[in-house]
C-alpha cells in the first residue's frame, strides 16, 4: 500500500478477493470443483488503489481471465491467471 505512483503491471501469487465475479466463475468451478474461493484482501485493496491495466497471477494453476471495471474513472484492469507450464496446458498468453 506504500506505492503511490501509477503502475502498468502487477504480479501476485494470490488472486484478489472477488476477482472471480469479473470473469467466468461457472467455468472455473466446473473445471476446478474443489475451488471455493481465494482470499487475499491485501491483493483486492491493491487492485482497488492502484488500478493497474494488467494484473497477472498464479496460485490455482488454471487459466482464468477477468476484466475489472473501476467505478467512476472508467479504467479497466485485465486480470489473467495462467496454468502450470506443462505440455498440453494453457500456460502461455500473448498480450499486445
Amino acid at each position: 500500500m506504500q506505492v503511490e505512483e501509477p503502475i502498468d503491471i502487477f504480479l501476485s501469487h494470490n488472486w484478489p478477493v472477488g476477482i472471480t465475479d469479473c470473469g467466468d466463475r461457472k467455468e472455473l468451478v466446473r473445471e476446478k470443483p474443489d475451488f471455493k474461493s481465494l482470499r487475499s484482501k491485501s491483493a483486492a485493496q491493491s487492485l482497488e488503489k492502484l488500478k493497474p491495466p494488467y494484473w497477472f497471477s498464479a496460485h490455482l494453476n488454471y487459466k482464468f481471465a477477468a476484466r475489472v471495471q473501476h467505478g467512476e474513472d472508467c479504467s479497466v484492469t485485465n486480470f489473467l491467471a495462467l496454468d502450470k507450464c506443462l505440455p498440453g496446458r494453457k500456460f502461455l498468453q500473448l498480450v499486445c
